[in-house]
Order: structure tokens, then C-alpha cells, then sequence
């Protein structure tokens, strides 16, 4: 089951298309229909005009299931070939009842008054089964004037209105501005797509439809609200690097949903079976009403809120480091353009190196022509040196003839 809805998350586009193309048929059906006098909604015959056929008897014959059983076999014979719409049975004031079996407003009902007449007159005379009771045979035609009090209608809008607001304000606020969007729309879309179904189908209503457009909008949010708590949980909870389609795809609810859907089905239809016509129908809209809102909210607001989520994640951390910003083209260019001498010499990187290497050999040769003078001077100084020594020994005979050319120059 989690299998099939994971491949619905990413048709919210579709199932919005399907949900418009649905609504537009049911405005489609429901202008044609209203225009030919039989309404947008198919009313139930309680709400249409209506001819009767009457039989009034006494109270005694009601109480005894024999002579009740005799009465009804009766007028079903004389009523065959017609038909008829429903049948009432109701005790009027005093000691009469009433067998009311109700027919269309256009249906030919001379036939079978007289039929009814002389099954009556069969019944009650001497040796009939109804001896010594009084069977009266009256005919009536009803003019369903008016359906819903003036004002129902907008009261129920607004009343609409109000609910989806304050479910849009319940869940921004509990869980967040996108959210409750997705609240919203939901349960409107829910309130929509039960008016629009009962529309399409032609199921009778009466003025209790507008209880059903009511449920169908709370079933909804209750519906919505289950499968956004789940999705809320499992984003609370999920890995980093989860994308959102993977959160959201493993986020229904179906337990929960299915499980609430089942028992308040339950409950309407042994509610509808042991109703009447009137309250069977709407027990029927209300069961629409809740497998309208079971599929919305299982199916359609996890798609819904996918866009919401991406959306959601792709904003930054708050604190977080964002990074760079990203240079634009334009400025990359004038960059470029007043800074050519770099680019030149990103693109020779190996010309460097081997002008390194050269400097580096020019160096150790200096240095080796450094070793080669030095050398050179010691040479110079050794053999200077060597002929110090001979002027050394020249020089005591200077100072040895000195003094003599003094003691000459004395004896003189």
C-alpha cells in the first residue's frame, strides 16, 4: 500500500488537474440540470411536488397485523400498473389512521382512486374482511414552495468559510505558515469535491446536505491534520542528506487514516440501515463525504506539501555559514580584463621552475669562481712571503755601515 502512494507524491500538478476537471463537470451538470427545473442538486421527492392518494381508517384496523396485512394487499392491487413514489403510515388525531402512498406530480391517478374505491367498498361490506368499519378514499395534490429557510444557504457558506479559516490559523500555528496552507486548501478542497460528487451522481438530498458539505469539511481537516503530524514527525527525525521527496514519501499516515475512516463508516452505514428514506440519503452523502476525506488526506496532501518542503529546505540555517557568493559572468570579465599578467603566468607554471633551477646553477658557479680566487690570493700570499726575508737580511747591513759613517763624522 506505502508502495503504491510513494509514486503519487510528485503528481500533485495531476491530482489538482483531476480534482478542477471534476469540479467543472459537477457546475457543468448542475447548470444544465437547473436549467431544465430539476435543480443542482437532485432533490429528494420529500422536497418535490407530489399528488397523494389517502386511506383513512379506523385505528382498530392498525392495531390487528390481520386486518392492517388485508387493507395493504388490497390497495397494492388496486394500485398496480402506477407507480408509486413512497408510502407513509401515520395515526391521525382521534381514532383515525392514514395509509398515504405518494405518486409524481404529473402521474394520472383517476384509475386507481377508483380502483381504491372499490377495493374499500369490497372490504366493508356484509362478509367482507373490514365488516362494520368505514374505509374513506381522498386524493391531494402537494406544492413543495419552498426548501430551505432564506438565508440557510449563505449561513452554511460562511459557516464553511469560518472552519477553513481557522483551521488555516490552528495549524500555521502549531506547525507552521506552509502548513497550515496546505490545511486550507485541503479542507476546502474536501467541502468542494463532496458537493461536487453528489452533484454528479444525483443521489436525492434534502435540506440536511448542507450537514453533510459541513462533515465532509471537518472529516477533511481531521484527515489533513493526521497526515501532516505524521510528516512533521518523521521530518523531525530524519537523516541528513534526506532529500524531501524521500521524508514526505514515507510520511502517510495510512494506520491512522484507514483506521478512522473504517469505524465512522461503520458507524453510517448501521446508522443508514436502520433509518428512513429521508435519513438514508443523507447517511449515503455523509459516507462520500468521509472516503472524500480519507483520500485527501492519504493521498493528496502529501503531495500537496512536497513543493512546501523542497521549498522549506532550501533555505539556509539560521547561523549556519552560506559560503561565497557567486561571481557573476560580467564581473569575471572585467576581472579578467585588467589582470592578463597573472593569467600569463598561471598558464606557464614550468617556465618558473626551470628559471629557478638556472638562477640556482648561476649561483653555484659564482661561488665555485669565488673558491677559485681565493685560492689564487693565498698563492700570491705565500710566494710574498718566501721574499720577505731576503730584504730582511739586507737591512742589518744598512744598519751596519750606519753607524760607522757616524763615528767618521764624529772623529772629524
Amino acid at each position: 500500500m506505502s508502495n503504491i502512494l510513494t509514486k503519487t507524491v510528485k503528481k500533485g500538478k495531476l491530482l489538482s488537474i483531476i480534482a478542477a476537471i471534476v469540479l467543472a463537470a459537477a457546475v457543468v451538470v448542475g447548470v444544465v440540470f437547473g436549467a431544465m427545473g430539476m435543480g443542482v442538486f437532485n432533490k429528494d421527492e420529500l422536497l418535490k411536488d407530489t399528488k397523494t392518494v389517502t386511506v383513512s381508517v379506523s385505528q382498530f384496523v392498525f392495531e390487528s397485523e390481520e386486518h392492517l396485512e388485508v387493507l395493504e394487499n388490497a390497495c397494492g392491487e388496486a394500485l398496480e400498473g402506477v407507480n408509486v413514489v413512497y408510502e407513509l403510515k401515520g395515526e391521525m388525531s382521534g381514532a383515525t389512521c392514514e395509509l398515504v402512498y405518494v405518486f409524481a406530480s404529473d402521474a394520472d391517478l383517476t384509475a386507481a382512486k377508483a380502483a381504491l374505491e372499490a377495493k374499500a367498498a369490497a372490504l366493508t361490506a356484509q362478509g367482507g374482511a373490514l365488516e362494520g368499519f368505514d374505509v374513506t378514499i381522498g386524493s391531494n395534490s402537494e406544492a413543495a414552495v419552498g426548501v430551505l429557510a432564506q438565508g440557510y444557504i449563505w449561513r452554511g457558506i460562511v459557516a464553511g468559510v469560518v472552519l477553513v479559516v481557522l483551521v488555516f490559523a490552528y495549524v500555521a500555528i502549531r506547525h507552521g505558515l506552509y502548513m497550515g496552507i496546505v490545511s486550507a486548501v485541503s479542507t476546502a478542497l474536501g467541502t468542494l469535491l463532496t458537493a461536487a460528487l453528489a452533484i454528479l451522481t444525483r443521489i436525492p438530498v434534502t435540506a440536511s446536505v448542507t450537514y453533510v458539505l459541513a462533515a465532509g469539511a471537518l472529516l477533511t481537516a481531521v484527515t489533513t491534520v493526521m497526515s501532516l503530524n505524521k510528516i512533521r514527525a518523521n521530518a523531525a527525525k530524519a537523516e541528513e542528506g534526506q532529500t524531501a521527496e524521500e521524508v514526505v514519501g514515507t510520511s502517510y499516515a495510512t494506520k491512522e487514516i484507514l483506521t478512522f475512516t473504517a469505524l465512522a463508516g461503520v458507524s453510517l452505514v448501521i446508522f443508514g440501515a436502520v433509518a428512513t428514506e429521508g435519513v438514508r440519503w443523507f447517511a449515503i452523502l455523509a459516507l462520500i463525504a468521509l472516503l472524500v476525506a480519507a483520500a485527501v488526506g492519504l493521498i493528496y496532501v502529501p503531495a500537496l506539501y512536497l513543493p512546501f518542503k523542497e521549498k522549506l529546505d532550501a533555505k539556509p540555517v539560521e547561523g549556519a555559514y552560506v559560503g561565497a557568493e557567486k561571481t557573476s559572468a560580467k564581473v569575471k570579465k572585467v576581472f579578467e580584463k585588467k589582470q592578463p599578467v597573472k593569467e600569463e603566468v598561471k598558464a606557464a607554471p614550468v617556465v618558473e621552475e626551470a628559471t629557478e633551477e638556472e638562477a640556482v646553477e648561476e649561483i653555484a658557479e659564482e661561488a665555485a669562481e669565488e673558491v677559485t680566487e681565493e685560492e689564487a690570493a693565498e698563492e700570491t700570499a705565500e710566494e710574498a712571503v718566501e721574499e720577505a726575508p731576503v730584504e730582511e737580511e739586507a737591512a742589518p747591513e744598512a744598519v751596519e755601515e750606519a753607524p760607522a759613517e757616524e763615528t767618521e763624522e764624529k772623529e772629524d
